[in-house]
C-alpha cells in the first residue's frame, strides 16, 4: 500500500504543473465544479480551503474568463449555479493527458519485480482517474 500514496503525489503534481495559466485556487475550484455541476459556493471554498469572499472572487474570475458558467434560476433569480464550460473542460482534459502519459513513462520503465506493486497500484489510481472523468474532450 505504500505504493499509492506515490503515485497519487505524482499525479497531483503532473495535474497541477499543466493547469495552464489558472491558480491552484482556480483549478481545484474548476475540479470541483465539473465533479459536481450543481455545487454551492460554499462547498467549493471548503473544497479549496479558502473564505466564500475570496472563492467568489475566484469563481467570478472563471466566468470572466470563459472557464465556468453562471445560471439563474428560474424559479428563484436569487439562486445561481455554476458549470464547466468546454474552455474549463479543455483545461481539465489537457491536464488529465498530460499526467496519463507521464504515468506510461514511468510505468514502462518499471519492469523489475519491485516495480509490480507500483505498476499495478498505479495502474488501479489511473483507471479510477479515468472512470471519474465524467465527459472526454
Amino acid at each position: 500500500m505504500s505504493s499509492v500514496p506515490q503515485v497519487v503525489w505524482f499525479m497531483r503534481r503532473q495535474m497541477r504543473s499543466h493547469r495552464g495559466k489558472l491558480s491552484m485556487s482556480q483549478f481545484r475550484s474548476l475540479v470541483r465544479v465539473e465533479r459536481e455541476p450543481s455545487v454551492s459556493l460554499t462547498a467549493i471554498a471548503d473544497h479549496v480551503g479558502t473564505s466564500i469572499s475570496t472563492t467568489s472572487r475566484v469563481v467570478s474570475g472563471l466566468v470572466k474568463r470563459g472557464y465556468l458558467a453562471r445560471d439563474t434560476s428560474a424559479v428563484d433569480r436569487r439562486r445561481v449555479s455554476v458549470r464547466i464550460t468546454e474552455k474549463g473542460y479543455q483545461v481539465l482534459h489537457t491536464a488529465r493527458d498530460a499526467t496519463r502519459q507521464e504515468l506510461r513513462k514511468v510505468f514502462a520503465s518499471r519492469n523489475s519485480e519491485s516495480g509490480k506493486d507500483f505498476l499495478l497500484k498505479g495502474g488501479e489510481v489511473l483507471w479510477q482517474l479515468q472512470k471519474n472523468a465524467k465527459r472526454k474532450c
